[in-house]
């Protein structure tokens, strides 16, 4: 559905994540308000283990949801090194990490895109 890449906030310098809706997904029907709700619905949620959402925007023809960049693994390194997460507590395996001052991130050319990160 996604793509998210590690990008900068070129107006403070902050490293952000970047998540792009893929462009095959634009034109299906209901594809644009499911990302715009997962936007929403990040936006409303406050908590260490969830990476704070400083905006989302359309550009290019799809659209980017801007969110706190975190250190760390993917899923599918945390996969292959501990193997399946256990039923009982999966979030054993989940490493919380500070949560930095977010500022707003509006627009395209606020942001310069260094790698990609993972798909979702």
């Amino acid at each position: 559905m996604a793509v998210v890449y590690e990008a900068t906030e070129l107006a403070t310098g902050e490293r952000v994540a970047l998540k792009m809706m893929s462009h095959r997904l634009v034109y299906q029907p209901g594809a644009f308000s499911r990302f715009e709700r997962e936007a929403r619905i990040v936006e409303s949620l406050e908590h260490d283990n969830i990476a704070r959402l400083k905006g989302h925007f359309p550009a290019f023809r799809t659209e980017f949801i801007v969110m706190e960049f975190c250190e760390g693994s993917t899923l599918a390194e945390l996969l292959s090194r501990h193997g399946a997460f256990p039923k009982s507590r999966p979030s054993a395996f989940w490493a919380s990490s500070p949560r930095r001052s977010s500022s707003s991130t509006t627009a395209a050319s606020c942001i310069a895109i260094s790698s990609r990160a993972t798909s979702c």
